[in-house]
């Protein structure tokens, strides 16, 4: 290695431990400019970019190192299977993933990925048989313990009581720790031990609130409230004052834009499976902008920004493969800056599907959910997101601006008629067909791939109940005031 890469490397790793992602990825690509496709180089500039989410660029420099060594080697395929899956590039992905496994690699992060692109695709037998070959060898590796508590057949009492032990002695910022917490409440949800299950999944959420900063008490879930309030009344402001984008034929899209744990994930399934339409799961590459313009007190972007905007996410979604004609996207914060997105692409379709209040603050809680949703640790804080929704779904119809309002409970009731109903509210052809798990093959890569790979029922009863006695009094009565009416 020469001097000047050696370099350029300690300089991008000194900005990364002084937390400087931006001005570490600025000298490594300074020096790729010198170093025409080093693999030293690319390699590091994969990481970082993968760490940062900016998943394109690692997979230019991942390409670009892949042929720079003259093909792939277990390094690259690990990060090109991460980076596929994350891409949803689900055949490149496993690709990847049969080299590994062929060549032997049963290591934890090998194994979480395939694990992860198996129960996607409904292969909970192959996962769990991956999953139980790895532990065989890494027995108390935690991050194979918390696939093993995921799989019923794999739970057995050794493994249940060996994940507790070891989320035990993880240290408290070691994010293992709580995904462990997580893995024992569900399962003690799912063997109906309602006591334990709620320990756990306090405790997972203490230190997942602890970890990112979110911490809640009664004036920080009010001005939660308020900030997500005025989002949404600042995007109706903008549609007011920008010029809107120019109509498009192609593509046509739907947003469902309802809250965490509303049946989103059932709905993308059902309105994708017929021909000529596709899933772009949960997209959300307008966020960044759309917020950022709402949240910057009234300061105006340049001329015709609306109409970059929608430049710019026509080419992304022509990067990420979504050609068909119709796209239906379930990135649940689109909810606060609906309106620009109208503007952004007129004719667009929006479903605000919502449920029990209760029921989703419930679910939510005992789900790990990443920090763009730092209200999952704290009940009153999913109060104070469900109540801005509430707000903003009242202001939103003042002002004009069209949802389709899909109760999911009742949808579950009867889902060929309420089904019907929505396909000619979004004028779409129906056919019931679709309601069948067969007939929607496609993958789901959320919290819920398993119930949508279910046939569809009403919910088994409130399962909220079981747990009121450990919610506080006024978070208690805050849920039932927001379910005198749909949240």
């Amino acid at each position: 290695m020469s001097a000047f890469v050696q370099a350029a490397l300690q300089a991008a790793t000194s900005h990364m431990s002084q937390g400087r992602p931006a001005e570490a990825l600025q000298e490594l690509e300074a020096a790729l400019e010198r170093a025409v496709d080093h693999p030293d180089l690319l390699q590091m500039l994969a990481a970082i970019a993968w760490q940062v989410g900016d998943r394109y660029r690692a997979d230019d420099a991942l390409k670009k190192l892949v042929e720079a060594q003259g093909g792939p080697t277990p390094q690259t395929d690990l990060m090109v299977a991460q980076v596929a899956l994350d891409l949803r590039e689900f055949e490149r992905c496993r690709a990847a993933l049969n080299r590994l496994l062929s060549g032997g690699d049963i290591s934890a992060r090998t194994v979480s990925i395939a694990a992860r692109l198996y129960t996607w695709e409904g292969a909970d037998v192959e996962a769990a048989i991956l999953i139980e070959k790895a532990l065989s060898r890494q027995p108390e590796d935690p991050e194979l313990l918390g696939l093993a508590m995921a799989h019923a057949s794999l739970t057995t009492a050794e493994i249940v009581a060996r994940t507790g032990k070891i989320a035990d002695k993880l240290a408290v910022t070691d994010v293992k720790k709580s995904a462990l917490y997580f893995a024992l409440a569900k399962y003690h949800d799912r063997m109906g031990e309602i006591e334990e299950a709620w320990q756990m999944a306090r405790m997972a959420n203490a230190l997942s609130a602890q970890r990112s900063g979110a911490i809640f008490n009664p004036e920080t879930r009010k001005a939660f409230t308020a900030q997500l309030v005025a989002r949404g009344r600042a995007a109706l402001s903008w549609t007011e004052r920008l010029a809107p984008a120019p109509a498009q034929t192609e593509p046509a899209q739907i947003f469902l834009i309802g809250a965490p744990r509303t049946g989103g994930s059932l709905l993308q399934s059902i309105l994708t499976a017929g021909e000529g339409r596709q899933s772009s799961g949960e997209r959300g590459a307008l966020l960044p902008y759309l917020n950022g313009l709402c949240d910057a007190q009234g300061v105006a972007p340049p001329a015709g920004y609306l109409t970059q905007l929608q430049a710019a996410d026509l080419s992304g979604m022509a990067r990420a493969k979504l050609t068909a004609p119709l796209i239906i996207d379930k990135t649940t914060h689109n909810f606060y800056v609906a309106p620009l997105i109208a503007a952004i692409h007129p004719g667009a379709r929006f479903v605000n599907n919502r449920r029990q209040a209760r029921d989703v603050a419930l679910s939510m809680f005992f789900l790990d959910f990443p920090p763009a949703f730092p209200e999952a640790c704290d009940l009153g804080a999913v109060v104070a997101m469900l109540e801005a929704r509430k707000r903003l779904t009242s202001i939103y119809a003042q002002a004009g601006f069209e949802m389709f309002d899909v109760d999911f409970d009742s949808f579950a009731e009867d889902p060929r008629r309420n089904g019907a109903e929505l396909a000619r509210s979004l004028s779409l052809d129906w056919d019931e067909a679709v309601l069948e798990p067969a007939n929607r093959p496609a993958i789901v890569p959320t919290f819920s791939h398993e119930q949508v790979r279910k046939p569809i029922r009403p919910a088994p009863g409130a399962r909220w109940t079981r747990y009121m006695e450990f919610v506080p009094s006024e978070i208690a009565e805050a849920f039932m005031a927001l379910d005198d009416s749909l949240v």
